[in-house]
């Protein structure tokens, strides 16, 4: 998923050019100053975000790399190897964390805006250019308007409840247990539990929707963030945080309180 500030007001973004312009849908995500999560100490976020809908689906990809964008289509996984066709709306899977980051600063380029990363010196940024809403923060650019989520942008749009203040145990905004399913968007349900040979669900159809709206922060494929092991962003070489689950995992990888945290290095 993408981030954008909340004062930016349009829901839905363009990028891209021609025949291969594709839209962003943006969810905003606000109640700022909320409270940290007390069984996690995270997810505390003290300044208004709007997050993607859905994850970036292979389209995306390949629109962007016809417009001039970073990531060549054949990067992406074949789902092929298991048997299956690459459908358009398929998530955008098989990447590097350090692919994901040009993705986002070729969007902040495309619309004239600051490249989030320093990708160019793979360095952070001088502590005058960092984002420092919330606290230091030498990755991300303080004039981006897209980024990678953090690790705490993450928590608080899947899990946070706004109307009680308090941390829902499941990203369907319940703690009840959710309901497995390959593909959908029904109420409660989340694509989890599935054999490895039916692939992941299109984006639009990757379970139900968080409090915030945004759809498949866990379950369906993992989630590629901009927090580092540790959550101190200050080695740009640092391994970077995955969360959420993937369509295989079982229930207990979705839990708020026992959520997946993988880790990977930038390439």
């Amino acid at each position: 998923v993408v981030v954008e500030p909340v004062n930016d007001t349009v829901s839905q973004e363009i990028f891209g050019s021609g025949v291969h312009q594709f839209s962003i849908s943006f969810q905003e995500v606000g109640d700022i100053g909320n409270a940290a999560d007390t069984e996690t100490g995270r997810g505390e976020v003290a300044y208004g975000y709007r997050l993607s809908t859905y994850a970036i689906a292979r389209n995306d990809i390949e629109n962007a790399f016809n417009s001039g964008g970073p990531v060549p289509p054949d990067t992406l996984w074949d789902y092929g190897q298991i048997g299956l066709a690459n459908r358009p709306r398929m998530p955008a899977t098989g990447i590097s964390w350090y692919e994901a980051a040009l993705f986002v600063n070729w969007l902040n380029k495309s619309q004239g805006f600051q490249e989030a990363y320093d990708l160019e010196n793979e360095a952070l940024w001088q502590t005058s250019d960092a984002w420092s809403e919330g606290g230091k923060n030498q990755f991300r650019h303080k004039d981006a308007e897209y980024w990678l989520p953090s690790f705490d942008e993450y928590l608080k749009a899947a899990f946070y409840q706004p109307e009680s203040g308090t941390y829902a145990l499941y990203s369907t905004g319940s703690d009840d247990s959710p309901v497995p399913v390959a593909s959908g968007s029904m109420p409660g349900t989340l694509v989890f539990g599935q054999n490895i040979a039916s692939g992941v669900a299109d984006v639009e159809l990757a379970g139900a929707k968080s409090s915030y709206g945004v759809v498949g922060l866990t379950g369906n494929i993992l989630e590629q963030l901009e927090t580092i092991q540790g959550f101190e962003n200050t080695d740009f070489y640092g391994r970077r945080l995955s969360t959420g689950g993937d369509y295989t995992n079982n229930k207990f990888a979705l839990i708020r309180t026992n959520i997946f945290l993988g880790a990977l290095d930038i390439r």
